[in-house]
């Protein structure tokens, strides 16, 4: 059965944080009919403020990355939009983010096609500097070879998972097996204000544990990072 693995002596909380919407300008993407057809291409090219991209339904085998930016993803549709990588390279996961905005109704996978990949990719990554709130809602995370989403928190960084769904689907690898649902807090000395919320939300795994949670204190050369967890 799943079992829930932390280590160290992280602070957890019970206190409801309530996650506000973004007020942005809207720009819509899709595969007709729009003037982006890429998501990233989008993310490139529209000014470094609070915007948020429309995607209409189709399948975006694309990985995306988003660092230090205020860029809000909106899904019409979880089920009908989604963005895919089978290249399985961990450099490669279908969304690399950090900074502000909100992403909802989306749903990200990763998978592969090869056996001979040296690290293999998660389907959301967040492990960049970018200070601010980021806030994933109703969304569906979902790996085929390592953890569905893979966090290493920074200075200054407030990561809200409201609704979502993380899913390993993986049945072998058991050297990256780091759970469906994997953070750590900075690795770097004296990092503070981390937190990390995740509310309504479901987490499975076809092999290991669900959930693993490391204190980066106790395998890197950093000292008091402070991360809370609620």
């Amino acid at each position: 059965l799943p079992i829930l693995v932390i280590t160290s002596s992280l602070v957890f909380s019970s206190t409801v944080v309530n996650a506000a919407d973004i007020n942005v300008n809207n720009i819509t993407v899709g595969k007709t009919g729009c003037v982006y057809s890429s998501i990233q291409e989008a993310i490139n090219k529209v000014p470094n403020c609070a915007v948020t991209l429309i995607i209409n339904p189709g399948t975006y085998y694309e990985h995306l990355t988003s660092i230090g930016k205020n860029i809000s993803l909106q899904g019409t549709n979880k089920d009908t939009c989604i963005i895919q990588d089978d290249s399985g390279d961990y450099h490669n996961a279908p969304l690399t983010i950090s900074g502000s905005g909100k992403i909802s109704n989306l749903t990200f996978i990763s998978t592969h096609n090869k056996s001979d990949y040296k690290i293999p990719s998660y389907a959301v990554h967040c492990d960049s500097n970018g200070a601010g709130k980021l806030i994933f809602s109703n969304c569906k995370l979902v790996s085929y070879q390592n953890s569905a989403v893979g966090i290493g928190m920074h200075q200054n960084q407030t990561l809200i998972f409201d609704n979502c769904e993380f899913r390993k689907n993986a049945s072998y690898n058991a050297n990256y097996n780091s759970g469906a649902f994997y953070c750590h807090n900075a690795q770097c000395s004296n990092v503070t204000n981390q937190h990390l919320i995740v509310k309504n939300s479901k987490i499975t795994t076809s092999m290991g544990f669900a959930l693993r949670i490391d204190d980066a204190n106790t395998f890197s050369q950093g000292k008091n990072s402070t991360m809370d967890i609620a």
